[in-house]
């Protein structure tokens, strides 16, 4: 037989609802170019592909496909084995098939998600944000709730709950009150970071961050009466230390501040870079080839993700701090659209051909 084959590992392990693969290499030893087909049996086959399916392999030369499994988010698969063969059979008539065979270990998953919307949010008395935890793992989780990265000078607070039990498959929330202590009169609305940090009984933890922006007490022509009580209340308000009026939240919509024409994708070294820049990705689309990398650079000062949660692609690159990357190849044609899971409103596509 001129044509041996082999699989770069034959024990994977994944958490449902993630991807693992490895190489199936194809070495022909004979005088001609042979072409190879590639078929899959076994349990895990039906999450299972193997590109490219067929290829040719010039004599003396070795040939790589690539076979990807993606297990189904289906926390009752933790723990369960699964297996996989590959078919390898060269078109010569005189040739016998090889079966290459993989073992798949499904493991239980950790995967926790924590956002605070909404986003940016405009008020001159109280506003309520929603802390949201969604457990995309295979077990139940305890999470701890804490503000102990927010600057808390100057406001006032209030976190309810401050532990949430979040069961595999879905999401609970909780509510944080902010309100600033003293009102002022004028000038421009002065910006707060809101940062929660989820503390969950296993894994590392997690940070959410919003942006509160506290409004003046503006002075409004025509309505001298109303200004003018405004200022005596804020005037008594600052001398006794206590709260001022609540005036009812205007609730922002979260706004990128980096025009998409300003930051176009740059290749180099067969890598397409995206940039993480005032809170949206630039750019926002990318087309790219089959086998292409594309890494993102984050250089806000806010830390961010990035998050494919397809219903047939999904990948995570955890938090990603100012000046960290991350990269990802992608061996499929179609278009994979993603988001930063702690801010609302970021998403990106990349458009693979």
């Amino acid at each position: 037989m001129t044509v041996t084959a082999s699989l770069s590992t034959t024990d994977l392990a994944v958490a449902p609802g993630h991807q693992a693969g490895c190489d199936v290499r194809i070495s022909n030893s004979g005088a001609d170019a042979v072409t190879v087909d590639l078929t899959l049996a076994g349990g895990a086959a039906a999450w299972a592909v193997v590109l490219p399916p067929s290829l040719v392999v010039a004599p003396g030369a070795c040939g790589r496909s690539r076979l990807v499994v993606d297990v189904p988010r289906d926390g009752d698969l933790a723990g369960t084995e699964r297996g996989v063969t590959v078919g390898v059979r060269a078109r010569d008539a005189g040739s016998s098939p090889i079966e290459l065979v993989g073992r798949l270990a499904i493991v239980e998953s950790l995967d926790l998600r924590a956002s605070v919307t909404p986003l940016v949010a405009r008020a001159r008395g109280e506003i309520t944000y929603t802390v949201a935890i969604a457990n995309h793992g295979t077990r139940a989780r305890r999470v701890d709730l804490g503000l102990d990265g927010m600057d808390q000078t100057g406001l006032r607070v209030r976190l309810s709950p401050a532990q949430l039990v979040v069961v595999a498959g879905e999401q609970a929330t909780a509510d944080l009150s902010v309100k600033a202590r003293r009102p002022f009169l004028v000038g421009r609305a002065r910006p707060r970071g809101v940062v929660v940090e989820a503390r969950p009984d296993a894994g590392p933890p997690l940070v959410a961050a919003a942006t509160h922006l506290q409004e003046p007490v503006r002075w409004r022509p025509g309505a001298a009466a109303a200004a003018a009580a405004a200022v005596v209340a804020a005037v008594l308000v600052l001398a006794r230390g206590g709260d001022g009026p609540v005036v009812p939240a205007v609730v922002a919509p979260a706004t990128s501040t980096v025009a998409r024409s300003a930051c176009p994708a740059s290749a180099a070294d067969g890598t397409t870079h995206v940039d993480i820049a005032g809170f949206a990705f630039c750019p926002a689309v990318v087309t790219v080839g089959v086998g292409t990398e594309v890494t993102w650079a984050n250089t806000d000062l806010s830390p961010h993700t990035v998050t494919f949660d397809g219903p047939d692609d999904r990948s995570d690159s955890d938090v990603l701090s100012q000046g960290q990357s991350w990269s990802r190849i992608f061996d499929r044609a179609g278009t994979y659209q993603y988001s930063c899971r702690l801010h609302a409103g970021m998403t990106g596509t990349v458009v693979v051909t």
